[in-house]
């Protein structure tokens, strides 16, 4: 027989996470239908304590002063995305009766269960590049914002940030000013900088929007560049940075006209 544990939730199993009150997991606890089988893991518990959810069985000694059976069993925790890091616990009590009466001798141990849960932090998908458009010494500054879902585990905390190129070791920054492509001065923007992952809640995900601006008035001769892409996993940091292109006509010098008088 299989106890039902120490967090029981109507039916439902759960492992809690260590020194916390209120943060659950559900999980199933699963025994295979057959001594000697391998259980068909899936996240619905079907050994209890009582009815046909308690194994049972014959154990045949023959001449032997022993005999064992092995009957086989899995533990799944069901889907819960991004739920708070650490580590979850549960406590099954096991308990045989031998021989399978009410007078039966009963032996007790427990089961103890744990669950590792690791920080993730994950963009909804892959930054994609930046298209500016901007003409050669329009007097408007070309802003362009596009933004990305991040989503954490919940209570991780989180920064976004820049670099100016995927190789680079220095810190990340929230704004990159006077970075030139072809001779085209623009700057970027990352924003928020920081935050703490609320897991599904909400929808699941927290923007990051960056941003690039062209000031106005810059730039004669312009052609197509190409800035290179990083996403960096590095613990608790994510590091954006975009192509960018800026493209604007060339000016076309054109030569003067005369006329001949007959």
């Amino acid at each position: 027989m299989a106890g039902d544990g120490n967090h029981l939730n109507g039916a439902q199993r759960r492992v809690r996470r260590e020194l916390t009150i209120n943060n659950f997991l559900n999980y199933g606890l699963v025994r295979a239908t057959a001594a000697g089988n391998a259980p068909t893991c899936s996240a619905t518990t079907n050994w209890r304590g009582t009815g046909a959810n308690v194994i049972s069985g014959t154990l045949n000694f023959g001449t032997a002063l022993g005999q064992s059976v092995t009957w086989n069993y899995c533990i799944r925790a069901a889907a819960s995305s991004f739920a708070n890091a650490g580590i979850y616990t549960d406590s099954v009590l096991l308990t045989l009766r031998y021989p399978n009466t009410g007078a039966g001798q009963l032996v007790t141990a427990p089961l103890d269960i744990q669950v590792g849960v690791q920080t993730s932090c994950l963009l909804d998908k892959p930054l994609p590049g930046l298209t500016v458009a901007y003409t050669s010494l329009q007097s408007m500054a070309a802003i362009l914002n596009t933004s990305v879902l991040l989503r954490c585990s919940t209570g991780h905390p989180w920064t976004a940030g820049l670099l100016p190129d995927p190789a680079s070791a220095a810190a990340p920054v929230t704004t990159l000013t006077n970075q030139s492509l072809l001779g085209l001065t623009y700057s970027v923007q990352v924003s928020p900088a920081s935050g703490t992952g609320t897991g599904n809640a909400a929808g699941g995900g927290q923007a990051v929007t960056l941003g690039v601006t062209v000031p106005g008035g810059a730039g004669r001769h312009l052609q197509h560049g190409q800035l290179h892409r990083q996403q960096h996993p590095c613990a608790g940091h994510h590091l954006l940075t975009g192509p960018i292109r800026a493209a604007a006509p060339r000016p076309r010098a054109t030569a003067p006209t005369s006329a001949a008088a007959a």
